[in-house]
């Protein structure tokens, strides 16, 4: 069986954590400094609607609103907006499909 479907969730180029936060507490920011720990070399897409810049890291309010889509989307939201979120990283609009065919 070959694994090359993979690669992009165990070796991502980018990541886009979806819940993102700068309180000490929470799973969001957890993520967010296991990945600048481990030297995670790619671009880091935060997604958080309630903060512009997290850790200096430059924030937005939705999946829409990145230039690209990533390869590796982590979810550090409330179980309640787990679903949406789901829902909205399965879409993915024509000039993103287009874009990430030539990948």
């Amino acid at each position: 069986m070959s694994t090359y479907r993979l690669d992009r969730l165990f070796s991502p180029r980018s990541v886009a954590l979806i819940g993102a936060s700068p309180r000490p507490t929470s799973p969001g920011r957890a993520v967010l400094c296991n990945l600048r720990d481990a030297g995670f070399q790619g671009p880091i897409h935060l997604i958080n609607p309630h903060y512009d810049e997290i850790e200096g890291i430059r924030s937005v309010r939705s999946l829409d609103d990145l230039p690209d889509a990533p390869d590796l989307i982590v979810i550090a939201a409330p179980p309640q907006a787990v679903p949406a979120i789901v829902a909205a990283a399965g879409y993915e609009p024509a000039p993103r499909r287009a874009a990430s065919i030539g990948r």
